[in-house]
């Protein structure tokens, strides 16, 4: 009546484990202008990246979202919103998904400042008045 349990691990190649979404540093930006998002640091150990997607998950002070081209590629662009606060705080997602259908997101935030030399009226002074 000996009894003996064995535990088998399960085999660490059928696990497939998550890629890491890497969306690259905060970045700063005048309204109405672009820069540059940068995934290409993504990584997945035991396989490759199959896609990427940039979604704009909005900007503070009630301001209106910024537009992103190229936005299933590793860099895309973020397009600032044009804005009536001094600066809106706007958070751009990346979701990279890998060969094995997991995924993981990492976030970047980019500060949208307005421009100086718009705004207020008061930039073009008449040059004829007294």
């Amino acid at each position: 009546n000996d009894r003996v349990t064995v535990n088998v691990p399960a085999n660490q190649q059928d696990q497939n484990q998550k890629p890491k979404a890497d969306a690259g540093g905060d970045k700063n930006v005048i309204e109405s202008n672009s820069v540059q998002l940068d995934g290409s640091g993504s990584s997945d150990n035991e396989g490759n990246i199959q896609s990427y997607d940039w979604q704009s998950d909005g900007c503070d002070n009630n301001q209106p979202n910024g537009d992103i081209n190229n936005s299933n590629n590793p860099v895309a662009t973020f397009v600032a919103p044009s804005i009536d606060s001094t600066s809106s705080v706007c958070t751009v997602e990346l979701t990279v998904t890998d060969n094995q259908g997991s995924t993981d997101n990492d976030r970047v935030q980019i500060t949208v400042n307005q421009n100086p030399n718009q705004g207020g009226g008061n930039q073009n002074p008449n040059p004829n008045q007294p």
